[in-house]
């Protein structure tokens, strides 16, 4: 805080009091005063002079001035909940003004800002991803950049499986079930299941089983892949 130098007879002015927002008496013997741990929002100053006889002088009229929030949000952090190809981001921070004004969630090309403590972000590849969060008051001040990785799964099971063959039974009423091979996003099968009759699923790593012991009549089979995630 400062003013210009008061006028006294005796020529020279041994100090000065000041008063900011009617609150304790500040003392300076130099034309400025400096103040600290100021509150956010409107404050006042007034000043008056004292010469070597101690004769005090009257107050100033009052100086006006605002102090603006200038500190950032702290201790952001965020917790990713994935469903599919899709994230949830749970939110949370702190700030001296008692709120967050708003989040900026980013992840590689994708981005989206909130004014609430969740964000959606969609269409994510499978793999292990990290995204970061920027919170900002109202004031625009930004914090530290949090960051939350999370992992993508391949969410997306095989295609139908095409292609059962008809098989051929021998003597000893055995047969080889058959089918095409199943098309998969992730470009791999890991494995099918066979259900033979409505019964007992069996399983194979091939595009193929045999079977054994098959009774006299008409039987049916039914194929379905299953990729590397398990997904059916």
């Amino acid at each position: 805080l400062s003013w210009d130098p008061a006028v006294d007879n005796s020529g020279k002015i041994a100090s000065y009091e000041i008063q900011l927002d009617d609150g304790k008496i500040l003392k300076s013997s130099k034309t400025s005063v400096n103040v600290s741990k100021l509150s956010v929002g409107e404050h006042s100053y007034k000043v008056r002079a004292i010469d070597k006889d101690k004769n005090v002088g009257e107050w100033s009229d009052l100086q006006y001035f605002t102090v603006n929030d200038m500190t950032a949000p702290t201790s952001v952090k965020a917790k990713a909940t994935v469903d599919g190809y899709s994230v949830l981001f749970t939110l949370s921070g702190k700030d001296n003004s008692g709120s967050i004004a708003r989040y900026v969630v980013t992840c590689g090309d994708k981005s989206v800002e909130t004014t609430t403590d969740t964000a959606v972000l969609s269409d994510f590849g499978v793999g292990k991803q990290t995204a970061f969060i920027i919170a900002y008051d109202a004031e625009g001040n930004a914090s530290k950049e949090a960051k939350v990785s999370f992992n993508v799964k391949d969410a997306t099971p095989p295609e139908q499986v095409t292609g059962l063959a008809i098989p051929l039974i021998d003597s000893k009423y055995k047969a080889t079930l058959s089918w095409d091979p199943a098309v998969d996003n992730s470009g791999k099968i890991a494995s099918y299941e066979i259900q033979l009759d409505d019964g007992k699923i069996l399983k194979s790593s091939k595009t193929s089983i045999n079977v054994s012991k098959l009774s006299i009549g008409e039987h049916f089979y039914k194929v379905r892949a299953i990729d590397k995630a398990k997904n059916a």
